[in-house]
């Protein structure tokens, strides 16, 4: 994979160096000058660094995966199909949601990335599930009632149901027949599996995304670079907001007015 994505930036590489381009309104497409003028430019130098193999790092020690941090010095050909795309798109108020929607996903899963790691650091296999770092407790396996029916469609009455009528309050009492209820579903119910990084990532992008918009009640930090995490994310989750909202009411504005000019 590591392979290929060389191979792509070589050849974008080699696309960029003969890419045309307008010169006191003379459209130029001399090879040579196009090469020059490439070569000389800041985005030649983004795409060297981005081919730079500092990822041999990974070949001592493997766990130092941000020796290949350099690859996101491509990121401006994002923000170059971004500016092209709405001058040409058919739909620019669709694709300016598309944006943020993609964007918004993109800080999610850095700021997941950044509260797994923290969580390493300070032991992801505690038993409280109160506690402000990852656990599995937190995420477990689905156990899922399997009795030759979906669970939509009609079920016969006591077909796939504990009868706990004359038991007592279900609410209080439960705990007094908790091992009957076990026999009972123990062929009644499937357990479906989840991966460990499964459960890592959706839980850890579960809790940056919550954090990030300010939404949900979070167990509290215990500790200096809990709350700096949540210090950071509190003020980003702010400016989010507001450049959403922005955003949107931007894309608002704008399709009313469109709007009103066809009127």
């Amino acid at each position: 994979m590591v392979g290929l994505s060389d191979f792509i930036n070589l050849f974008d590489l080699l696309m960029n160096s003969r890419l045309s381009y307008i010169d006191d309104g003379m459209h130029v497409t001399d090879l040579k000058r196009l090469a020059k003028k490439y070569f000389h430019s800041f985005h030649f130098l983004m795409d060297i660094l981005a081919l730079l193999p500092f990822d041999l790092i990974l070949l001592i020690n493997r766990g130092i995966s941000l020796s290949r941090f350099n690859r996101l010095a491509k990121c401006y050909r994002v923000w170059q199909f971004v500016q092209m795309t709405n001058v040409r798109t058919n739909y620019p108020n669709a694709f300016r949601i598309l944006h943020i929607v993609v964007v918004c996903v993109v800080l999610f899963h850095w700021n997941a990335a950044l509260y797994f790691k923290i969580s390493l650091i300070y032991g992801i296999f505690t038993t409280d599930a109160s506690a402000w770092e990852f656990n599995y407790l937190k995420n477990q396996d689905v156990w899922w009632v399997r009795c030759g029916q979906m669970l939509w469609a009609e079920i016969p009455e006591g077909h796939c149901f504990f009868n706990e009528s004359g038991l007592g309050d279900p609410d209080i009492d439960r705990v007094n027949y908790l091992n009957e209820m076990v026999k009972y579903w123990e062929n009644r119910s499937m357990l479906v599996s989840f991966s460990n990084f499964s459960k890592q990532y959706s839980l850890s992008f579960y809790w940056s995304s919550l954090t990030l918009t300010t939404s949900g009640q979070q167990p509290y930090p215990t500790a200096a670079m809990h709350n700096s995490l949540e210090i950071f994310d509190t003020i980003v989750g702010v400016l989010v907001f507001a450049v959403i909202v922005g955003s949107v009411g931007n894309v608002v504005s704008r399709k009313e007015k469109f709007v009103n000019l066809r009127v």
